[in-house]
C-alpha cells in the first residue's frame, strides 16, 4: 500500500463510491468527490449488481475511475470490503452514491485521522442535500439497550454548535475514512449486515479494540434522503439491532437486561402496531433466529 506525502503533507487515499441503481445520482456524487481538491485520490466504484446502466455511463464519462463489480448482490458491507481489499492506499473513504462533499472535506477527515495514531475510523456531519442546514447524522451514542442514538437528528446547524472533533463510540451514516489495516485486523465490515448497524457495528468493534472513532463536524457531506423505504427497512433495522446484541453481549449482560429489555421491546412492539408495521418485527427478529 502506498502511503506518501505528496508537498501539502497529505497521503494519497482511496475512496470507495458503493452503487445499485445509481444512474441517476452517482454521477453528480463522483464529479464531487473528483472537484474536492484532494491531491491525490484512487477512486473506485463498487456495483452492487444494478439492474440499471450506470456503470456504462461512468466508464464512460469517468475513464480513470477503477470499477468493480460484485459476483451477486450482496449487500452494502461486502461492497465495501471489495472497496477496502481493492485499495490502492492504507487511508480508504468509503460512501454510498447518492452524497456531495462540502469544502474541504476529506482533507478534514485526513488531517483528523493524522492527529494521532490510534484513530481507525473518522466520520463526517452529513446534512440534507435539499435543506442544506439540517441534520441528518452527527454525533452517535449507542443506549445499552442497542439503539443508536443522533441527538442532533433533523435539527438545523446554529453558529453556537461545537464543531471540533470529539470520540464517538461508533459511527453512523454509513460514511467514513478509515484504514485498510485496521479493516483487515478487525475482520472487515459484516457480510451478515445488509441494512441498518452495518457501520456502527463495524465502528463499534474499532472502539472495543481500543482503538478511536472521531467524529468531524467540519467536515461536511450533504446526503440526498431516498423516500418510499422505510416500512422494509424497518425490517432490516429490527434484525441488524439484534445481530449485534447477540454478536456482542455476553450471556451474562443478556440475562440481566431481560426487564430491561422487556419493557423496552412492549413499548417497540406497540409503536410498530400503531404504525401498521407490526409484522416487520416479526420477520427482522426471525430472520436473525
Amino acid at each position: 500500500m502506498t502511503q506518501t506525502k505528496d508537498d501539502t503533507g497529505l497521503p494519497p487515499i482511496s475512496v470507495g463510491v458503493i452503487n445499485f441503481n445509481g444512474k441517476k445520482i452517482i454521477e453528480r456524487t463522483l464529479n464531487s468527490i473528483l472537484e474536492s481538491g484532494y491531491p491525490e485520490i484512487d477512486l473506485m466504484v463498487v456495483d452492487d449488481v444494478s439492474t440499471d446502466d450506470g456503470i456504462e455511463m461512468v466508464r464512460e464519462k469517468f475513464p480513470s475511475v477503477r470499477v468493480f463489480i460484485q459476483e451477486r448482490n450482496m449487500g452494502p458491507n461486502a461492497a465495501r470490503n471489495r472497496a477496502l481489499k481493492e485499495a490502492k492506499h492504507d487511508m480508504v473513504f468509503v460512501t454510498d452514491n447518492d452524497i456531495t462533499l462540502g469544502p474541504d472535506c476529506l482533507k478534514i477527515l485526513v488531517k483528523t485521522m493524522l492527529a494521532e495514531d490510534d484513530i481507525g475510523a473518522v466520520t463526517p456531519m452529513v446534512l440534507d442535500a435539499v435543506e442544506k442546514n439540517r441534520i441528518y447524522a452527527n454525533y452517535v451514542g449507542l443506549y445499552y439497550l442497542c439503539f443508536g442514538i443522533i441527538p442532533d437528528r433533523y435539527q438545523n446547524l446554529s453558529p453556537d454548535m461545537d464543531l471540533d472533533p470529539r470520540s464517538s463510540v461508533c459511527g453512523s451514516g454509513g460514511i467514513m475514512l478509515t484504514k485498510k489495516s485496521v479493516a483487515e485486523r478487525l475482520g472487515w465490515f459484516d457480510e451478515d449486515l445488509y441494512f441498518g448497524y452495518t457501520d456502527g457495528e463495524y465502528t463499534f468493534r474499532i472502539t472495543a479494540s481500543g482503538s478511536k472513532v472521531m467524529q468531524a463536524p467540519k467536515a461536511k457531506i450533504y446526503h440526498l434522503e431516498k423516500a418510499g423505504r422505510e416500512i422494509t427497512r424497518l425490517r432490516y433495522q429490527i434484525r441488524g439491532r439484534w445481530h449485534f446484541i447477540l454478536k456482542h453481549y455476553s450471556a451474562r449482560t443478556l440475562f440481566l437486561l431481560i426487564p430491561a429489555f422487556l419493557f423496552f421491546e412492549a413499548g417497540n412492539l406497540g409503536y410498530l402496531t400503531l404504525k401498521g408495521a407490526l409484522g416487520e418485527w416479526f420477520r427482522g427478529v426471525g430472520m436473525v433466529i
